[in-house]
């Protein structure tokens, strides 16, 4: 099973409009406690939507549903590189409010 399941706060959204859908960047952080000690994880979410997602604001809580990614690459040196994502479905990135 492929599912990755976070709660946390937006970072940074890169938006990009494709044809009639749209594509999205961005960015959750995730804390965790170590007694004093808070260790924040950024991770990458990528999503597409079939509507604009005004909603993406860095700095709101959400609540992501998705499943892990990687691509490869080759660095500027000629070195392999990985990157690790979580793409998610629109429906399943859900802004977390107190009411």
């Amino acid at each position: 099973i492929n599912k990755v399941e976070l709660q946390g706060y937006i970072g940074n959204v890169r938006e990009n409009k494709i044809n009639n859908s749209y594509a999205y960047d961005f960015s959750v952080a995730t804390n965790m406690f170590f007694g004093d000690v808070i260790e924040t994880t950024w991770h990458t979410i990528k999503m597409w939507s079939d509507t604009q997602r005004t909603d993406l604001e860095k700095g709101k809580a959400v609540h992501v549903n998705g499943y892990l990614r990687s691509s490869s690459y080759i660095d500027n040196s000629g070195n392999d590189r990985k990157l690790y994502y979580i793409q998610a479905k629109s429906e399943n990135v859900k802004i977390v409010t107190n009411e």
